[in-house]
């Protein structure tokens, strides 16, 4: 499936996890509610009107955090996150992610950081999973 068609769908969507191995990549993510008919025709959503699946990138070439080449893993920088903006460009994947902490109730949810993601790969691809089960 060509997600790239959808990317403005996951603004304010969120990362649930990044599984990263070598030079494969998996990051389950979830779009923002959709309200448009016409798109929920098109690609099958969650029972929340969502976008569930993964991104698949296999073959990482490259993987730039901000200005820096990153050599290490790719991983979450909390457990919850805010997709700002999603775009898929050929073979290039990028990110900015803005990383939350809601773990005090009593508080207001707290920026821990924020990431400007560039992922360059062989192949990047979506399995849709609607019916994926979000903690």
């Amino acid at each position: 499936m060509d997600i790239s068609r959808y990317v403005g769908y996951f603004h304010d969507g969120a990362i649930y996890d990044i599984c990263h191995a070598g030079n494969q990549m998996i990051i389950t993510m979830g779009s923002a509610e959709i309200v448009d008919e016409e798109i929920a025709q098109n690609i099958p959503l969650s029972k929340d009107n969502t976008i569930e699946g993964r991104l698949h990138i296999e073959g990482v070439r490259s993987l730039s955090i901000g200005e820096k080449t990153v050599n290490d893993k790719f991983k979450m920088l909390s457990k919850s996150s805010d997709i700002f903006h999603f775009e898929i460009i050929e073979n290039i994947v990028i990110f900015n992610i803005i990383w939350l902490d809601f773990s005090r109730t009593d508080l207001p949810t707290r920026e821990v950081g924020f990431s400007v993601v560039e992922i360059e790969a062989e192949k990047i691809w979506w399995e849709n999973l609607p019916e994926m089960v979000v903690d």
